[in-house]
């Protein structure tokens, strides 16, 4: 059902997109986020902790103008993952975050806000000689941004901004156990 709601908005953003069409502009962003509960395994000799928030984050975004006033959107696809090398191997969490969010335009600042949905979530453990994963299920959250422009001319800009994500995941394993994957990041965008 949740999956249904963000086809919907998907698609009422993309045929506004079509209506603006000359007001789209494509781009880049990295991050890195820290936050979330901790995800621990402990070997003989070590522990390894990440938080479920944490990772880089690497993305692909378009962002147009929906009204003459600073409003409009940006739907992005991310990847978003963190890992920690341990003497007897190592553990990595990824996810890929798909971002709509609805933003405001005032002056040199971005304000984003909207919709997340983390697909493809998994957390792998190779420590003493094991190789376990354990998925977790789709996950709806919000996300907001606020991004401040420090370049901008006719077809490139520059922006620094936070971004602070508000989700939480269900792991695929027998307890379901629940995870907060809550964080903060810090992101920097390129749009041409």
């Amino acid at each position: 059902m949740k999956f249904t709601k963000l086809a919907l908005a998907a698609s009422l953003i993309a045929s506004a997109s079509f209506a603006n069409a000359g007001e789209i502009k494509y781009g880049l962003q990295i991050g890195y986020a820290n936050g979330g509960d901790n995800l621990v395994t402990e070997t003989d000799s070590e522990t390894l902790i990440i938080e479920a928030g944490d990772g880089i984050l690497i993305g692909v975004y378009l962002a147009g103008s929906l009204n003459d006033d600073g409003f409009g959107y940006k739907v992005a696809i991310n990847n978003l993952e963190d890992s920690l090398d341990g003497s007897q191997g190592k553990i990595k969490f990824s996810r890929l975050p798909i971002d709509l969010l609805l933003s405001q335009k005032v002056g040199r600042l971005l304000l984003n806000g909207g919709l997340t949905y983390h697909i493809k979530t998994k957390f792998t453990d190779t420590t003493d000689g094991d190789n376990f994963s354990v998925d977790a299920k789709n996950a709806l959250g919000i996300a907001l941004e606020a991004n401040y422009q420090v370049y901008s001319n006719d077809s490139l800009a520059m922006d620094l901004g936070l971004r602070y994500t508000n989700i939480e995941y269900e792991f695929k394993n027998e307890d379901s156990t629940k995870g907060d994957g809550s964080s903060i990041a810090f992101v920097a965008g390129l749009s041409f």
